[in-house]
């Protein structure tokens, strides 16, 4: 990244309504992915949903690369083995994901908002929102860091792919 250019990290993949029954929430999770090319470190980030925000662990991602933060370690019950560094809240996202409708914010150490998403009930952030996905899937752009902030950059991803680069397609 030149010198004075902020860093593009976006929200690349959410799982929000995970296979386990009941609640979920300490096994939901959501992917960052660095546009730039070069290693970015998250030190005061924040995410939020729609009613609290929590600070974001301290994590490198690398130019180009994924990290990967988790409501807490049962993430791993799901997904034994990533390919990119794992964080933990060690609570719930915000006040636990909203199956049929939430959004996810993601703050830079100076409160600034950088990315963001809503699905279902949620318009806040993309109106129209993301559609809602089934539990076990997950929601993700089109192609790593494809971000025209509309509902279209996102689909469903089954099986979900924590810290892959699972583009399903390459916008045109």
């Amino acid at each position: 990244t030149p010198t004075g250019t902020p860093p593009v990290i976006v929200i690349n993949e959410v799982e929000y309504d995970t296979v386990q029954s009941g609640s979920d929430s300490d096994y939901e999770w959501f992917e960052l992915y660095n546009v730039g090319s070069s290693p970015v470190t998250l030190s005061g980030w924040r995410i939020g949903d729609n009613s609290s925000q929590d600070v974001i662990p301290d994590v490198t991602l690398a130019g180009h690369g994924f990290a990967i933060v988790a409501a807490s370690p049962l993430f791993h019950v799901n997904y034994p083995v990533v390919p990119a560094p794992v964080v933990f809240l060690n609570n719930a996202i915000g006040n636990g994901l909203g199956n049929g409708g939430d959004r996810l914010l993601l703050s830079d150490p100076g409160g600034l908002p950088v990315d963001g998403l809503s699905w279902g009930s949620d318009a806040t952030v993309l109106d129209p929102p993301v559609p809602v996905v089934a539990a076990g899937h997950a929601s993700e752009r089109i192609a790593a860091g494809y971000d025209t902030n509309t509902a279209a950059d996102w689909t469903d991803r089954f099986p979900p792919a924590p810290g892959w680069d699972g583009s399903l397609a390459t916008p045109t």
